[in-house]
């Protein structure tokens, strides 16, 4: 696991960073019509956490290869690697998400226009399954499925909706209406419980024998994950039935939620088998 440390602040800051996006201007267009003034307000901090987010990621990354001097041969095969579009959409994502940025700091219309801010939210969704498809190896069958993509999807959510609504919600408490982000981090939470159990893989004779023993070595810290995601789920699904209490249940849950993502990576890279070559 020591390894693959950089891969997973990689991944998971740069999840975050998209899922926060999404976030981030669905609340602003939710707060438009209050005025300019509102919508920006709310939105300003975390346009610097979020972009913080993406250069640490970018980072990150970087740490991970032996040459970083190297690094731009890695997009040399476009048409056929995974890992080349996730780099390229990486990319695209820090721009576009950067002008869109720059269009809250300086009230610009055109850097915000609703076709520009659909077109980043599009790459930084492309980029996510991007991610995941680099894991899907045939080589690795725990990770050789659909299951993988959708969880890494949900990871977006929860830890971008998450963080970004607390941000916000701390930041403007008078403007607060989350607008219905505490039941889509309650309903993505269940999804996650659902998905977080490895997929048990199509193997025979000793490899076999590893799998399960494996399992077995790994299903306290799945349970573990399992009750973090279950009572972040119970506790966003009434923070609306509670309003006394919102950011205290917010800012939990956000914790709970980022515990739980970062053992599920871990879990994700532990409970890898290899097969074949």
């Amino acid at each position: 696991m020591k390894n693959e440390r950089s891969l997973v602040a990689f991944t998971l800051l740069t999840q975050t960073a998209v899922g926060g996006f999404w976030t981030m201007e669905l609340i602003y267009k939710a707060l438009s019509p209050l005025g300019h003034g509102p919508a920006e307000i709310a939105v300003a901090f975390p346009v610097i956490v979020l972009g913080g987010a993406i250069a640490v990621a970018a980072i990150s990354s970087l740490a991970h290869l032996g040459s970083p001097r190297n690094a731009w041969l890695a997009v040399s095969n476009l048409r056929t690697s995974w890992l080349s579009r996730e780099i390229i959409l990486f990319a695209a994502f820090a721009i576009a998400g950067g002008f869109v940025a720059l269009g809250h700091w300086t009230a610009s219309a055109s850097l915000l226009h609703p076709y520009f801010v659909l077109f980043a939210s599009a790459i930084g969704a492309l980029l996510i399954v991007a991610i995941s498809n680099v894991y899907r190896l045939e080589t690795h069958p725990a990770w050789n499925s659909v299951r993988t993509t959708l969880a890494f999807l949900l990871t977006s959510i929860l830890l971008g909706g998450s963080l970004t609504g607390t941000i916000i919600l701390a930041e403007s408490p008078p403007m607060y209406d989350d607008h219905g982000l505490s039941e889509i981090i309650t309903l993505a939470a269940v999804l996650q419980m659902i998905l977080h159990v490895p997929r048990r893989p199509k193997v025979e004779g000793e490899t076999r024998t590893e799998w399960e023993s494996l399992y077995r070595n790994l299903l306290p810290r799945m349970i573990l994950r399992t009750g973090l995601l279950c009572i972040a789920a119970i506790l966003f699904g009434i923070e609306p039935f509670i309003p006394s209490a919102t950011l205290a249940l917010w800012i939990t849950g956000t914790l709970l939620l980022c515990a739980s993502e970062l053992l599920g990576r871990t879990l994700f890279y532990d409970y890898r088998i290899r097969i074949g070559l």
